[in-house]
């Protein structure tokens, strides 16, 4: 028995260790399945077989605990035993659940609270254990045997084991459920928050950043982490010293081991840096290591904004700044108006001005001077410095401080930031230096149109004046400046009211004034003491109190006519004085107006004329008592008139008789000069040929040249004289061209000189430029040449003769003066005799000469006064006996438009006919007409020959072809003029030569047309030849 019972002991006691290690396993392995799934409790673990030997059951299946069932949700089956999964009905199940809950192990035996459960579930024993709360439903784990057996507090312990390994499966999913959603939350929030994460080693030298962080910083998630030097690389410069700095003194534990700094990171997808705000704690681990662990924010848009809150804020204190200066500015010159306003001299008015500048602007020195624009100097008269004004009497030039008085005197605000960099005023540094200078400000202060004054403000620095500054001192400037000229103005004013009170209290005249509607509020003393009445009454009253009542009515009428429409009013009326008397007085009333012509008062005088009334009424009585003396004194008067008109008549009619008698005495001077040198002419010409008469009859032909040419000299004599008559007359043909008046005098040059002879100076003046003349040439030789001799005659024992040209230009009309225009000068002069007043008044008379006899014609003045008149200009004498005579020529300027076209120049040529040309000459001397046709038919032309007008027509009209027409223009009935008219209606383009002798039509300038010209009386026979073969020769050109 005793071996029997040890070794059945033995085997116990190896079962159970057996039993033991085998639970152990089990628990172990169990550990592992439920630690092996981190999301849920994973029941399968427990439904294992090795459990189910353990606690020797044939099934252990979960189950949910409803409120009237068990349902079976998974199970593990010993092999041959029935399925319990389903639904199985319980009759209590709410006390099943609260006694669960209560003790969290249940042992049902067959006969407690749930009849049928064990046969529903096929068991003999069933262990009911509550398992961790996985869902809303309880949950149970069952055990149940197929055989009845108890079971042992070893198999409660064993499920209770296996309980709190599930229950602690179940909590630590839960805390990692908790965790991974508190993570999440936290990883949400960051992202939200735009917070990272980052964790710094000291040991490793590392440094970690979630995926939150990087992207703060534009990198990647899936790019590994910087290191410490990357990350320091992008860290702003002016960071990156910080942020190593608050590293370090974080790992040395300082400041608690508080991490806290702002730095900005490169951000490479925006190009640009960001704000990160870092807050850390310093940490130590178990195994001694140092680390931070930290949180960054993006706070770049709150820097952003905190920046844009500060600028505002600096801007918002900056308008508040402004409008506090401007309102302690607008306070100063509300002050100063009222100082102004009670200021009554300029002294105190420059004090209250420099006083508030130099309190508000904060200026070193400000000082108000006035100005003498003469010298350029300024004599300061207040003074303001460090709080104080007082007067002063320096004066200061500005030239001893630049240049800037210039820009004062345009009314320019001078402005000098800077005194030794202002171009105006840096080479003066010096006199600024000693007057501790280095900035200025200068206003000026214009009166009449002209500087009067100036405020400066003055600084020992450098200063930039702001535009609020500048509008500050000009605006107190100038209400100071307008102040003080009102305050002058008001002054000139009441004194000139005094003046004036003085004046028309003392006037002889009674003075008033009345406003615009004509109402008096003044009378001048003198009022009163005539009329004896006071300002009171005649207010009442009025004029009613001293008007006549005859005159009253009429007066206040004119007067209130007067008021209404603004006019001078003037009236005479008596006006009743002191004394009860009348006296009459003249008044008058003058409105006095503004400068829009608005009256703004009327002043108003009476002026005793009481005399002078009575004078004209007295005046009045004479009157009436002359008129009859006046009556008797005109009938005596019409016969003293009757007598002086019989006296003017006789007068007249001798008058005219002398006029006649001064006229013939002239024409007897003309006809006795004409017929003595006619008659002298006309001797040589007669004595001649009846020599040459004699001759011929006696045959002695040898010297007949001797005669021919003494007649010929006298012939040329006569019709020298004839042109001079002319000239004279203005009745002879000028040929009016554009004239060089300096080239002529050149070319005459040597024949004057030869004229003159060598005891007699010449002097030529030419003026350069001088214009052209339209006049003349030939005539104007002959003017000159009579000019020079009648100079060199008037020298006779030698001297000097001038010929002077000058432009000259008329701009008005004046007596013995040329018209209106421009004029070439040609002046001879000489220092000779002289001619006396009456000697001139006559020089131009024909005939009359100062030169012994035989010397002279007296047609020469006369002839160049004839000339200049004809040509449209003017002649003038200026003498003195014994000092010289000059005489002018003013000769009319050349104008395109008053040229006539020109004939064409004279060629060498034959004189002879070409072709046979045909010329009709028409002539009513019988004699001239024979020498002209006989010389054309010399040279070979085809003549015919008309005595008039009429028998010219008759030729031109038949068939016989006419080349070239020549023509006197004095016919008898149609004139040569009129001919060519009808000549060229037959031939056009017909060429026409006049002949003439004196003809009135053939002076005038308009008198030849293109193809015509003119040849004067007496001519050569070879210059008519030449003037046909001209003419012609130009007809053919054309």
């Amino acid at each position: 028995m005793q071996p029997s019972t040890a070794t059945s002991s033995l085997l116990s006691d190896i079962s159970e260790r057996t039993q033991h290690q085998a639970l152990q396993a089990f628990l172990l392995e169990l550990s592992d399945c439920l630690q092996a799934n981190s999301d849920q409790v994973d029941l399968c673990c427990v439904l294992d077989e090795r459990l189910a030997r353990l606690t020797r059951s044939d099934c252990i299946a979960w189950a949910c605990l409803e409120q009237d069932a068990l349902v079976v949700q998974q199970q593990w089956l010993a092999p041959g035993t029935p399925s319990r999964l389903g639904r199985h009905a319980l009759a209590d199940g709410a006390t099943l659940t609260e006694r669960l809950r209560r003790e969290h192990l249940v042992v049902l035996d067959r006969d407690e609270s749930q009849p049928g459960l064990h046969e529903r579930l096929a068991s003999m024993g069933l262990l009911m254990a509550e398992l961790p709360a996985i869902g809303t439903q309880p949950l149970v784990l069952l055990f149940m045997r197929g055989q009845a057996q108890a079971w042992t507090g070893d198999d409660v312990t064993l499920v209770r084991e296996v309980l709190e390994r599930l229950r602690s499966s179940a909590e630590r999913i839960r805390a990692n459920k908790a965790l991974r959603e508190a993570e999440q939350r936290i990883s949400l929030a960051n992202e939200i928050a735009s917070i990272g994460v980052w964790e710094y080693r000291d040991h490793q030298h590392s440094l970690h950043w979630d995926a939150q962080l990087k992207a703060m910083a534009g990198i990647p998630p899936e790019q590994p982490g910087l290191d410490v030097h990357e990350v320091l690389a992008r860290v702003h410069p002016d960071d990156r010293g910080k942020l190593i700095r608050a590293l370090g003194e974080t790992l040395a534990g300082e400041g608690d081991g508080e991490f806290q700094l702002d730095y900005r990171i490169y951000d490479t997808r925006i190009d640009d840096f960001v704000w990160l705000a870092n807050r850390g704690r310093r940490l130590l681990d178990p195994s001694g290591e140092v680390r931070i662990l930290g949180t960054a924010r993006n706070i770049t848009a709150e820097r952003n904004a905190a920046e844009r809150m500060l600028r505002m804020n600096e801007m918002l204190e900056e308008q508040i700044k402004d409008r506090q200066q401007a309102e302690q500015r607008q306070t100063a010159l509300i002050e100063l108006g009222d100082l102004l306003r009670e200021q009554h001299d300029s002294q105190t008015i420059a004090h209250a001005a420099v006083s508030v500048i130099g309190r508000t602007i904060g200026v070193s020195r400000v000082l108000f001077a006035s100005v003498d624009a003469s010298s350029q100097s300024a004599t300061i008269e207040r003074y303001w410095s460090d709080g104080g004004s007082d007067s002063s009497n320096e004066m200061v030039y500005f030239a001893d401080y630049g240049d800037f008085f210039y820009d004062l005197q345009e009314n320019e605000l001078v402005v000098i930031e800077d005194v030794l960099h202002d171009a105006r005023t840096a080479s003066h540094a010096e006199n600024f230096a000693e007057s501790l200078i280095r900035s200025i400000v200068c206003v000026p202060l214009f009166e009449q149109g002209r500087i009067s004054a100036v405020m400066m403000l003055l600084e020992e620095q450098p200063r930039a004046w702001l535009d609020e500054d500048i509008s500050f001192i000009r605006e107190v400037a100038d209400r100071a400046w307008t102040a003080d000229e009102r305050m002058r103005a008001e002054r000139a004013l009441r004194e000139s009211e005094e003046q004036f009170r003085t004046l028309a209290d003392n006037m002889s005249q009674f003075a008033w004034m009345a406003d615009p509607a004509g109402r008096i509020y003044w009378y001048n003393k003198r009022w009163y003491d005539y009329t004896g009445t006071t300002s009171e009454a005649m207010r009442a009253l009025g004029w009613r109190a001293v008007n006549h009542p005859d005159h009253h009515e009429r007066v206040s009428a004119s007067m209130k006519r007067a008021f209404a429409i603004g006019s001078i009013w003037e009236e005479t009326f008596p006006l009743r004085g002191k004394d009860g008397k009348y006296r009459w007085f003249l008044s008058r009333a003058l409105p006095i107006r503004d400068d829009f012509g608005q009256v703004t008062h009327w002043f108003g005088t009476n002026t005793d004329v009481t005399a002078q009334v009575a004078a004209e009424e007295a005046l009045r009585e004479l009157n009436e008592s002359l008129e009859r003396r006046v009556a008797e004194r005109t009938r005596e008067l019409a016969a003293i008139n009757s007598r002086l008109h019989i006296e003017m008549a006789e007068r007249e009619r001798a008058e005219e008789a002398l006029r006649h008698a001064q006229k013939m005495e002239a024409i007897g001077q003309l006809t006795g000069g004409l017929a003595h040198d006619f008659n002298n002419m006309l001797t040589g010409v007669l004595g001649s040929l009846d020599l040459i008469q004699r001759r011929v009859a006696s045959g002695s032909t040898g010297d007949l040249d001797r005669y021919i040419d003494a007649a010929t000299t006298s012939a040329n004599r006569a019709a020298a004289l004839t042109h001079r008559l002319l000239a004279f007359a203005r009745r002879q043909s000028l040929d009016p061209k554009p004239v060089d008046v300096n080239m002529l005098v050149v070319s005459m040059e040597d024949m004057l000189r030869r004229t003159m002879g060598e005891h007699i100076q010449l002097e030529v003046d030419l003026q350069a430029d001088a214009w052209l003349a339209y006049t003349d040439g030939h005539q104007l030789e002959n003017a000159l040449l009579n000019l020079v001799i009648n100079a060199r005659d008037a020298m006779p024992n030698g001297g000097r003769l001038g010929v002077h040209t000058e432009n000259q230009r008329i701009e008005q009309h004046q007596p013995d003066a040329p018209e209106p225009g421009d004029y070439v000068v040609l002046c001879v002069t000489d220092n000779g005799a002289g001619m006396s007043a009456q000697t001139i008044a006559k020089a131009f008379d024909p005939f009359f000469t100062t030169k012994p006899i035989g010397q002279g014609t007296g047609l020469g003045l006369s002839m160049v006064y004839g000339f200049t008149r004809q040509a449209g200009g003017h002649i003038q004498i200026a003498s003195e006996p014994g000092v010289g005579t000059q005489v002018s020529l003013y000769l009319p300027v050349f104008d395109e438009q008053d040229a006539v076209a020109a004939p064409a120049a004279e060629t060498e040529g034959p004189l002879r006919a070409q072709q046979g040309e045909t010329v009709l000459v028409v002539e009513d001397d019988p004699a001239v007409r024979l020498l002209v046709i006989d010389v054309l038919q010399m040279l070979g032309y085809q003549t015919l020959e008309a005595a008039d007008g009429n028998a010219a027509i008759r030729i031109l009209e038949s068939a016989t072809a006419v080349d070239m027409l020549v023509t006197d223009v004095g016919l008898p009935g149609m004139n040569g003029r009129q001919l060519a008219d009808v000549a060229r209606q037959q031939y056009p383009g017909l060429p026409v030569l006049f002949m003439t002798g004196y003809a009135r039509q053939a002076a005038s300038p308009d008198f030849l047309e293109p193809g015509m010209d003119m040849i004067s009386k007496p001519f050569n026979l070879d210059a008519l030849a030449k003037r046909v073969s001209d003419m012609l020769m130009e007809r053919d050109q054309r």
